[in-house]
């Protein structure tokens, strides 16, 4: 496994890295799956304690246009992100996820995640689709 720090939801990803010293260090991921003629976003996670390299950068926007590019680059018709929702692990949704953080800690994960797979996600030109129930961006007209 050549991240550790980053735990693999999907069969796809790309790994945001930074130089510190002479190592590459991973900060941030994009997980997703292909699906016929989609590329589904499932997870965009920073890694834990690289908020000192992730700070300057907006790095979920970075890895959606990422995601976006490699859609272009296969020939994909739609690049869908996945609601904070319906996350496996967005606490509100998710009792057993929920029930090992405390109330506070719940609302906090489920804003953070709204913020990078929802807003972020809109913020990066993709539109709610409710056929599919993502946020959508097409690439193919």
């Amino acid at each position: 496994m050549p991240h550790p720090e980053i735990y693999w939801e999907t069969s796809f990803g790309f790994v945001l890295c930074a130089r510190e010293g002479s190592a590459v260090i991973p900060i941030a991921a994009i997980g997703f799956e292909i699906r016929s003629n989609r590329l589904v976003v499932r997870q965009v996670q920073g890694v834990r304690g690289r908020k000192e390299h992730l700070r300057p950068l907006h790095w979920e926007r970075l890895l959606y246009r990422v995601a976006i590019s490699f859609g272009r680059i296969l020939g994909i018709e739609t690049v869908h992100v996945l609601p904070a929702r319906q996350s496996d692990y967005y606490p509100l949704g998710n009792p057993e996820v929920g029930c090992a953080l405390s109330r506070k800690e719940s609302i906090a994960r489920a804003q953070r995640m709204h913020i990078v797979y929802d807003k972020e996600s809109v913020r990066c030109g993709f539109k709610w689709c409710e056929g599919t129930q993502t946020f959508m961006f097409a690439l193919l007209s």
